[in-house]
């Protein structure tokens, strides 16, 4: 209210204003009546990330914590996104209308906050036999391979494989039903060619002038207790960024850099199993946010302005296998930048996707 003209004084009568509000169409509804000079406020960026904010810093208020209880009781039922906030490592779990927003107050000074959006989901697999209950989310003793053990090449192909993670993949993207492949070099790369390969070649078939595609690098972290994560690989990202550089001359619609985050926690007790993952607050053995360092990865400020980065984090629960439980997140951080895709890969990209419509009808 200050901001926008409003006296200290007219705090009681706000409050006097508002008894029994409980959604924020009736609330400014309220202050419009009050206050007719500020007609104007409304809800808006601003509004979406202090009310985040102040539900970070007063979970008990206004029953916020039965709130996110109740979303995280729903997460295989609905869609979710999760908003990791990058200075203080918090996250939240919040329906899909919310928004990340930007400046807020914080402490009494003036501060820029970013917010890094996930779009999530949670699956398992699990055989109902007949007249019979089961439970979901449980710790079931097992021995499946861990998904730390998995090399980004095998990740990269299990996540295109997978229903959930490749419809993930394509609203992360905003494409509609493309053409997902792994690991490609004809026609668009010759021997010798830098960076030797393309990791995950997307494209839909009516638009062979908007391929896009992605090198893909793995971060293994794995939970150790609720506070701290032991992150291995996280200097290949500079050798992922040199990559993405190497593949952006190629003269593809978008080139993207992927970070793939995958995370065994198994160990982290202290979440139940849909909401484990890189928690809040946890460090790299007790010094720097581990959350943090996978953002500001090594090399980053010499990844070139048009390419995007995209975080796909992959978290293995229990010490069961990612094929029956497992929770994906994927945030497209930094768009890429369209780029006019020179005719020649253009006609490249149209008689690869013939190949690939008449074998896929064979």
């Amino acid at each position: 209210m200050e901001e926008v003209g409003a006296l200290p004084d007219d705090q009681h009568r706000l409050h006097s204003a508002i008894p029994g509000v409980t959604n924020g169409k009736d609330l400014f509804a309220a202050l419009r009546r009050e206050f007719p000079a500020h007609a104007n406020i409304h809800k808006g960026r601003d509004w979406g990330a202090r009310l985040t904010q102040y539900a970070w810093d007063h979970p008990s208020v206004m029953g916020t914590r039965g709130a996110l209880s109740k979303w995280q009781k729903t997460l295989s039922e609905l869609p979710v996104i999760i908003i990791k906030q990058r200075s203080r490592n918090a996250w939240l779990i919040l329906p899909l209308a919310a928004r990340s927003g930007s400046p807020i107050q914080d402490g009494g000074e003036r501060t820029m906050t970013e917010y890094v959006v996930f779009r999530s989901t949670v699956r398992e697999r699990v055989t109902l036999p007949a007249h019979s209950q089961v439970q979901l989310f449980q710790e079931i003793p097992t021995a499946a391979q861990r998904v730390t053990t998995s090399p980004e090449a095998a990740l990269v192909a299990w996540l295109v494989r997978d229903r959930d993670g490749k419809r993930l993949l394509c609203e992360a993207l905003k494409r509609d039903s493309p053409l997902f492949r792994p690991l490609v070099t004809t026609p668009f790369l010759k021997p010798g060619d830098k960076p030797g390969d393309i990791d995950l070649f997307v494209c839909e078939h009516d638009h062979p002038d908007q391929a896009a595609v992605i090198e893909w690098k793995r971060v293994k972290v794995t939970t150790l207790d609720a506070r701290t994560n032991a992150v291995n690989k996280l200097d290949n990202l500079a050798d992922g960024v040199r990559q993405a550089n190497q593949l952006l001359p190629h003269g593809f619609f978008q080139t993207y850099l992927g970070i793939i985050i995958a995370v065994d926690a198994a160990s982290q007790r202290n979440y139940n199993v849909p909401n484990r993952s890189v928690a809040a607050n946890t460090t790299h053995y007790g010094n720097a946010p581990t959350f943090g360092r996978l953002f500001d990865f090594p090399d980053r400020d010499r990844l070139h302005r048009h390419i995007g980065i995209i975080f796909l984090e992959l978290v293995q629960p229990t010490s069961r296998s990612i094929d029956d439980l497992v929770n994906i997140s994927i945030c497209v951080h930094y768009p890429a930048t369209p780029q006019r895709q020179r005719n020649e890969v253009t006609n490249r990209v149209a008689e690869y996707l013939h190949n690939a419509y008449q074998f896929a009808q064979t």
